[in-house]
Formats: C-alpha cells, structure tokens, sequence
C-alpha cells in the first residue's frame, strides 16, 4: 500500500456486510405480550467494521434494545450486500434498523454510487454518540504542540495514518492540511487501531483517528495527543487544545444514528425511538461511552433532521473545496 498523496483511496465505513456488518434480530419470546408477537421482530443491521469500537458500541446498543423490543437480539451474519444499502431497500414497516455513522448518509453518498442518496432514503430515528477524532504522535516525536507539528510540517513531508481520505478523520487530516500549511501524506488503514499502531511502530509520523482508538496507546504511555477535532474538550484528554480553539475550524467526528427506511410511520418511528433512547440512557450504553472517549447524544425529530442537513452541507462544501467529488 503506497503513500497516496492527493488522490483518493476509497470509502471505508460503507462495507460488505460479509466482512463488516453485523445483522441482529430482536425476536418474540412471549405469544401473550402483543410487544413481542412476530409482527414486532425487529432486525438492526450494523454498518460498522466488525470489532471496532463502533461495532462493540452497536452491540452494547442493541443488547439493551431487548427488553424495549421484546426480545432478546440474535447476533448472525451478513449476506454480502452494502448494509445501508439493505436498510434503504426494506420494506417500510419499521422492522428493519440501520446504525451506522452520519457519514454513510452525509458524505459517502456524494462520493460514490453506495445504493441509496442519503438521508431522503431513511428515516431518522436517534443520534446515540459522537466519537470525537483526535490527532495522535508518538511518544517520542519531536513534536510538543501542534504548532511544532506545524513548523516541521512545511520543511519536511509527515506521513499520516488515517482510515482514509474520504472519511471524517481523513478528510479533518486534509482539511488541517489545507489550513495549516503543513505538508501531510495520508496513508490508509483498515481501522482506526491500525493506524494508531502504525504511529506508536515508528510506520507514520502522525494518525487522525477517533479517540477510542487512541485511548489505550495513550494510557499505556506509546503516544501523545496533540489536538481534537471538535468544539469542546474531549474528557478523555483533558490537556489537547481542541482545534478551533488553535485557529482550524475542521470538527468532524463520527457519530452514531438509528434509521429505517424511508416511509415508515411516524408511530412506529416513535416506537423505536423510545426503545433506542431507552437503551442510550442505560448504564451499560454510557459506561461504554465514557470508558471509550464517546460524546454522549440524544437528537431526534426536527433537531437530528437539521443537524444531518447542516453536516450534509459541510461536507459537500469540503468535498469541493479538496477536489474528492468522484466525478
């Protein structure tokens, strides 16, 4: 795999679900409790790489759905199509449940043909978290701040690790570039714990992953976090300057939403809303959360509508403005 330097690499959260996504199925356990009858099966369809943080969040997720749905959830296999794609394309009874990052609605649809047009396809049910994305360096590079990263950045090319170019780390890595000055390589991962790794094996001067990857590398000591990613301090790393407080307006994280497909009622959209909120404020959800630098969520109805639209646009705008549009 070569450094890439300005052309793109691929989409990454948008995957087979043969290799990434997971399918479960909250099943009837009682015929009495018209909660749990066979009409109310609910299969969630997971759109995030197996044995990521994202996908073990889902999991967390989806076990406290249970009781909310009437079952317990029936973990199992994909069948090899897009996950989303399988979402988009169900029948519109409420019995199928995509989750997945916005970007798989707000930006990936721009960028390719993925099997929906974003967000008109779905209907929103419940942003849950946000994963901030933080820039790490290893231990021992000669860089104390981001300025010193900077600095050395303009003389000498830095190789970053990232999950690639057109995803929310990837593109807050190029948006850094294009603001800073700085002179950064992207080279891609399969995962956000790869690219960490690469950085703490001397393999990349810099990664720009989410803060659940970088959480267990910076407790062990192996790296450093020199910036986040968002407008508000992440918990987690309490000394790195957010970036719009050092002068680079750049806060795209992955967050977490509930859809179904387009059409479905709105009572039945409510019904999965109280049952996901439910599982959202289960303490099992937020232990989760806090132990994995998550930024807890709770958007629905008109305000998770306007915040997919807003991000929506500030993506298309950075996909013009860094020349990533597939055509």
């Amino acid at each position: 795999m070569s450094w890439d330097g300005l052309m793109p690499t691929g989409l990454r959260y948008v995957v087979p679900l043969a290799a990434a996504a997971v399918v479960m199925t909250a099943c009837a356990s009682d015929d009495d409790d018209p909660r749990t009858s066979e009409q109310d099966a609910v299969e969630i369809v997971s759109a995030y790489a197996a044995g990521t943080s994202g996908e073990k969040g889902v999991r967390t997720l989806v076990d406290q759905t249970g009781p909310a749905l009437g079952g317990e959830p029936d973990l199992s296999g994909g069948d090899g199509a897009s996950p989303l794609a399988a979402v988009a394309a169900a029948e519109a009874d409420g019995r199928t449940v995509g989750v997945a990052p916005t970007s798989a609605l707000t930006l990936q649809p721009q960028l390719s043909d993925v099997g929906y047009d974003g967000i008109d396809d779905f209907e929103p049910v419940l942003m849950t978290s946000t994963q901030p994305v933080v820039l790490s360096v290893d231990k021992d590079a000669p860089y104390d701040r981001l300025r010193d990263l900077v600095a050395i950045s303009k003389e000498l090319t830095t190789k970053v690790a990232s999950t690639g170019r057109q995803t929310p780390q990837g593109i807050d890595a190029l948006l850094f570039a294009e603001k800073s000055g700085a002179d950064l390589v992207q080279k891609r991962f399969d995962d956000d714990r790869l690219a960490v790794r690469a950085v703490a094996g001397g393999k990349a001067d810099v990664a720009v992953t989410t803060a659940a990857a970088a959480i267990p590398k910076e407790r062990a000591g192996d790296i450093r976090v020199l910036g986040a990613f968002v407008d508000r301090p992440v918990e987690a790393f309490p000394n790195a300057p957010t970036m719009p407080s050092k002068g680079y307006d750049i806060a795209f994280g992955v967050d977490n939403i509930v859809v179904t497909p387009a059409g479905t009622s709105a009572e039945r959209v409510g019904t999965l809303r109280d049952a996901f909120t439910e599982a959202a404020d289960s303490d099992a959800y937020q232990e989760f959360l806090a132990a994995n630098g998550y930024a807890p969520q709770n958007l629905s109805g008109r305000k998770l509508a306007a915040y997919v639209d807003k991000q929506h646009a500030q993506y298309e705008k950075a996909v013009a403005d860094l020349g990533l549009a597939s055509g």
